[in-house]
């Protein structure tokens, strides 16, 4: 039911982003075009996907109001996390964090599993007596059941689904190629199909243990965090490493990433514990590459100078809100200093800028320290 012009009548072509930072250098491929048969497919199943994952979020949300537990382990930043290191550290409660990572996600996820938890996340969602309503480029629940060609109901999003990971066809030289196993990536709709699977498999899973009345369990993924492929659990005592089996299949291998039960990189930010609290920092993975990377733009670019001070200033504001203690934040501020001094930034107006982020953020009253003693410290 979806129409696009001639000149998507085409097919994507595969290309790999080198990972320069490992040892032995790794490539992730990638399948992704501007234009091509299924493009317009995709992009209308990602929006309404986002509309399901929203209702998931909300349903979930009052389920675990009413019995205390977590069935909903999506995020899409690191504030969640925070709050919850900073609920737990407030009565020193810090036991543990861990990490963990599935090592091939996108590559490996059976088809039959995706439209499974899929049909059932979406007529979930969907049973309510809604539809959904494309509309310029997002989707939006609607009463309306007629058969426009911008409504879509349970039945043709299932469709559209299968559709998408069916077709998963792309050109490699003069060679055609079809993905039968896994999912593109690339493809608009694919960090919310994995996603939306994950959830199903982690929310089923809450759903037995609460059955089995395995209420000591429930509670050890109450503060459980899932960025698409990166799983965080906090106070866990390694209850994911032991029932990861019963949550998803074998085709996903989920892996241990951080060594100790103390000290855990999750996104951006750094967690350690001390004094049975978390503490956090600012985490930048390119620092440890053996080369160097360029961040900021150079001051005498074509950008208005007005916009790179603003982002130095939201850099500022980054930093007083990832690092709990003083010390860091000098520490991460000192290093930002260096990195845009470096692209010729002007210090005077970089003082200015640290001043005005100070005082809108309340970062002097964070860390009780007089504006002047902090600049000292760091200017």
């Amino acid at each position: 039911g979806f129409e696009f012009e001639d000149s998507y009548n085409k097919l994507p072509i595969i290309h790999v982003l080198p990972k320069f930072h490992k040892n032995p250098i790794g490539f992730r491929s990638i399948i992704a075009s501007k234009r091509c048969g299924t493009k317009s497919v995709s992009q209308a199943t990602g929006w309404c996907l986002t509309r399901i994952l929203e209702s998931r979020r909300k349903y979930c949300g009052s389920v675990g109001n009413n019995c205390g537990f977590n069935f909903y382990w999506i995020i899409n930043n690191n504030s969640n996390i925070r709050d919850s290191l900073s609920s737990l550290s407030k009565r020193l409660l810090a036991r543990s964090i861990e990490t963990y990572d599935f090592t091939t996600l996108y590559t490996t996820l059976d088809h039959q599993d995706i439209f499974t938890n899929l049909d059932f996340v979406i007529d979930a969602s969907m049973s309510s007596g809604f539809n959904l309503m494309i509309s310029g480029n997002k989707a939006y629940w609607t009463k309306n059941f007629s058969n426009g060609k911008n409504i879509i109901d349970s039945k043709r999003l299932k469709d559209m689904v299968r559709f998408t990971v069916g077709n998963t066809y792309f050109e490699f030289g003069d060679l055609i190629f079809k993905q039968n196993i896994g999912i593109l990536m690339g493809t608009d709709c694919a960090p919310h199909l994995a996603n939306l699977m994950l959830h199903v498999f982690e929310s089923k899973f809450m759903q037995k243990m609460l059955r089995d009345k395995r209420f000591d369990d429930c509670n050890l993924f109450l503060n459980t965090f899932r960025y698409i492929d990166d799983i965080s659990i906090v106070n866990g005592s390694a209850a994911l490493d032991r029932y990861k089996g019963d949550i998803c299949p074998n085709s996903l291998s989920l892996k241990k990433v951080n060594s100790t039960w103390y000290d855990a990189d999750i996104l951006d930010l750094n967690v350690r514990i001390v004094n049975r609290r978390f503490i956090t920092s600012t985490f930048e993975k390119r620092r440890d590459f053996k080369f160097s990377i360029t961040v900021f733009p150079h001051h005498f670019t074509n950008f208005p100078v007005s916009m790179l001070y603003n982002i130095y200033a939201q850099q500022v504001a980054r930093h007083a809100t990832l690092n709990s203690t003083l010390k860091d934040f000098v520490k991460n501020i000192i290093l930002l200093n260096a990195a845009v001094s470096d692209r010729n930034y002007d210090t005077n107006k970089l003082l200015i800028n640290f001043k005005d982020a100070v005082k809108r953020h309340k970062v002097d009253k964070k860390f009780d320290i007089n504006i002047n003693s902090l600049i000292l410290k760091i200017f």
